[in-house]
């Protein structure tokens, strides 16, 4: 358990906490639009990774977890300096409000969307082999050994699957979105170029909500569709 437990908490957030500021840095130079894009298409590859179900640990969970992690890294800071430069000095308060705000309600419903949706495909599986459905719930197994167990993993790895391939469907919309609607600002340019950098340096605790994010979105999928509730922490006063 002790390597799954590096991959799910400790790589993610050394992953996120290493690139980010070189992100930042990136999106400070030339713009948040690079980075945002390639950004949101590796979040959208290793989610996909995770879709396939590959039984190999190393190609079906760490190299998707380290290219999620990537991607997560380019777009935390640039997003946040994109908020901030468009943002007036005076309003800079606001805008801080607003995107924690934006994040945390995101996260919100992307898990119970995603895992509402992974639900309705679980059951329909379940269904569609004859199985009693009254005392099941999405993300919980019989023991080992229980006849039906065979075909409620099979049912719970196509209800995973439809999930990621979800998330990398949104990915590559934020992609698109980040391409076709964001331009790189003169003021981000240049002599000016420090200044969305250093409004990110000011909020930089985001980055920390990011990654707790990130820790627990695959066990929040379940949790969510098993009726449990996970209160969002509240965002930090500014």
């Amino acid at each position: 358990m002790t390597i799954y437990k590096l991959v799910e908490q400790d790589l993610i957030g050394i992953i996120i906490g290493t690139l980010s500021r070189v992100a930042g840095a990136w999106a400070d130079r030339n713009g948040p639009r690079g980075p945002l894009a390639i950004g949101s298409v590796l979040v959208a590859v290793g989610t996909a990774g995770l879709a396939f179900s590959v039984t190999d640990f190393w190609l079906g969970v760490v190299a998707p977890v380290v290219l999620m992690s990537v991607g997560i890294a380019l777009v935390v800071a640039p997003l946040t300096t994109a908020v901030m430069v468009a943002a007036p000095d005076t309003q800079s308060g606001a805008a801080s409000g607003v995107n924690n705000a934006a994040s945390r309600l995101a996260g919100l419903f992307a898990v119970a969307i995603i895992g509402a949706l992974a639900s309705v495909v679980f059951f329909s599986e379940i269904g569609a082999g004859n199985i009693a459905v009254a005392d099941l719930r999405f993300g919980t197994l019989p023991d080992a050994g229980h006849t039906d167990r065979a075909v409620l993993e099979q049912a719970f790895i196509q209800a995973y699957g439809a999930a990621m391939s979800i998330a990398a469907a949104w990915g590559l919309l934020a992609a698109l979105i980040a391409l076709l609607f964001l331009r790189p600002a003169k003021r981000e340019l240049g002599s000016g170029a420090g200044l969305g950098f250093k409004r990110w340096s000011v909020f930089h605790d985001d980055l920390a909500a990011t990654v707790d994010e990130a820790r627990s979105s695959k066990s929040s999928i379940g949790s969510e569709a098993r009726g449990e509730t996970k209160v969002p922490a509240n965002p930090t006063r500014r």
